[in-house]
């Protein structure tokens, strides 16, 4: 679940939801434009289709992906207690990778004695390059994290990556991910 924002002629957040079959095919579950982003309007969105799923003698949701918005989740829990309420990997990745790469980029420029001149063009070149190695290799320990088979396996990989980057630099990125 999750909102689109403000893309219609009203201007109102439109709750988009999705389902998953046991074959991995997606459908669109629901549509409802909300008023806002509070916890009635889910509450009713959501209470709304826990009707038309019983009407339909449909199952219930076992588990809920949701981004990190805290009135959607509690509106999932409160509507569906029984279903897992999850933050959908995807909005997971894309938080830690925006703030990831940034923090390459200040990571090589302090470690330079002297910062290239901005308009030379081979030196931003060379330091654009380091970055995106740095990033392909922090973003290869992270999936490592993400997509290990087990558990000891993904917490042996978080120890690693943790490791590699609990630092001056990275320790926030690193406190951000140990919080979510």
């Amino acid at each position: 679940m999750d909102c689109t924002y403000k893309t219609n002629k009203y201007r109102m957040p439109m709750l988009d939801i999705n389902g998953v079959t046991a074959t991995g095919s997606t459908f669109f579950a629901a549509v409802a434009f909300i008023h806002n982003e509070q916890q009635p309007s889910y509450d009713f969105a959501l209470t709304s289709l826990r009707r038309v799923y019983e009407q339909l003698g449909l199952e219930p949701p076992c588990t809920i992906l949701t981004d990190k918005v805290k009135a959607l989740i509690n509106a999932c829990k409160g509507v569906f207690p029984n279903a897992y309420t999850m933050i959908c990997l995807w909005h997971v990745n894309k938080n830690i990778l925006s703030k990831a790469h940034p923090l390459i980029r200040k990571e090589l420029l302090d470690s330079m004695e002297t910062l290239p001149d901005r308009h030379d063009k081979e030196a931003n070149a060379a330091l654009d390059s380091q970055a995106d190695e740095r990033w392909k290799r922090m973003l290869e320990m992270w999936w490592k994290v993400v997509r290990a088979p087990s558990y000891p396996e993904s917490e042996h990989a978080w120890k690693e990556f943790h490791d590699q980057y609990d630092d001056e630099i990275f320790g926030p990125l690193v406190a951000y991910i140990e919080k979510e």
